[in-house]
């Protein structure tokens, strides 16, 4: 028969206590074989719990889809950022970047099994916000402008969420209309 302990502690304890009663009709030998996990140093114990927690954030991390927000409002919050995006899935981390030229936020999101991307969200102005994977990831965003069309004649007052309603049939993806035109 095999005893088997859970740790090094208790295995001791119960040859001690065997071997004190001094019963001849029960022995208890001690496997020569010491576990892996007995052989690693005090000293070294910490670094492998440090390792394991590392392990577990690169697990949670490659469960996260990174996104980038472009085009938002100036004075725009994190909370609204939430909101905006709550559709898309949930948001673990967002920063708001702003410089002077341009506010962008970078969000990480639960990543989602069937989850289709949308172009751009509409903001609480009537503007779009486009969106790409990535942190800052320009190269998608430049890769969608390849194919642009311009339109004329359209009224100063409209907005870009409507302007999209009405391009959907023609399969418009996003519209954006210069602050300058």
């Amino acid at each position: 028969m095999r005893a088997v302990f859970d740790c090094k502690y208790g295995k001791e304890e119960a040859i001690n206590k065997i071997q004190r009663k001094h019963n001849d009709w029960f022995r208890m030998i001690p496997d020569t074989e010491e576990r892996e996990e007995d052989k690693i140093r005090e000293h070294e114990r910490p670094k492998q719990k440090e390792n394991s927690v590392k392990e577990e954030e690169k697990r949670r991390e490659e469960d996260l889809l990174a996104l980038t927000i472009w085009d938002l409002l100036r004075e725009i919050s994190e909370q609204e950022v939430r909101y905006l995006v709550k559709r898309i899935g949930k948001v673990v981390r967002c920063k708001v970047k702003r410089n002077t030229y341009r506010t962008i936020a970078v969000i990480k999101v639960k990543k989602e099994d069937s989850q289709t991307l949308p172009w751009v969200i509409p903001l609480r102005s009537g503007k779009l916000a486009r969106i790409t994977k990535g942190e800052e990831e320009k190269k998608e965003k430049e890769e969608r402008n390849w194919y642009a069309a311009r339109l004329k004649g359209i009224p100063k007052g409209i907005s870009e969420v409507i302007l999209l309603r009405e391009l959907k049939v023609r399969k418009a993806m996003a519209v954006y209309i210069p602050p300058n035109r």
